[in-house]
């Protein structure tokens, strides 16, 4: 990835439409698979930014707040995992700071994903990973991963400072 700013312009232009999102007239499953698959590759793109050393290391290190759904004794199987109001606490919940990479980790790395709509409009999306399977479900809600794409979308560092690192053999870089 040389130049970033088309990346960033796509976190940004799917931050507009999730901000301008139409009522949708009629739910389907493919509606929902849609919106789904737009959001994964979206989180995708974020992760490759981080990887690549697009983004600054405030922006990286960053927490945002999601819920936190338990898990109780029912046993996660391959047929029963989408059948996440049985598997989970869902009338208890933590609120919970999460870094970048723990949220993109579960949309892209989903067992469990699935998008909740009100009152036409896409709001919230429940997700696990396969790691975290056994232990949470998470909830984080539309205002939020609007604000992560746009803190994505519009983060231009200005500073890299590079410090060689003897034991990897590689320079350590600081991004500001």
């Amino acid at each position: 990835m040389i130049e970033s700013r088309y990346w960033k312009k796509e976190l940004l232009d799917y931050a507009k439409s999730l901000k301008n999102q139409k009522e949708i007239k009629r739910w389907s499953e493919k509606s929902q698979v849609i919106f789904e698959k737009d959001l994964i590759i979206n989180f995708f793109i974020i992760r490759k930014l981080i990887e690549t050393k697009r983004i600054s290391d405030s922006l990286r290190q960053k927490k945002y707040k999601i819920k936190a759904y338990p898990k109780n004794s029912i046993k996660l199987t391959e047929l029963n995992s989408f059948e996440f109001d049985e598997l989970y606490k869902l009338e208890k919940f933590e609120i919970k700071e999460k870094n970048i990479n723990f949220i993109c980790n579960q949309l892209i790395h989903s067992l469990t994903i699935f998008a909740f709509r009100e009152n036409k409009k896409w709001n919230n999306v429940i997700m696990c990973s396969d790691f975290e399977k056994n232990k949470w479900i998470y909830k984080i809600d539309l205002k939020t991963i609007i604000e992560i794409l746009t803190d994505f979308g519009n983060n231009y560092p200005e500073n890299i400072t590079l410090i060689y690192n003897e034991s990897k053999q590689d320079y350590d870089m600081k991004i500001e």
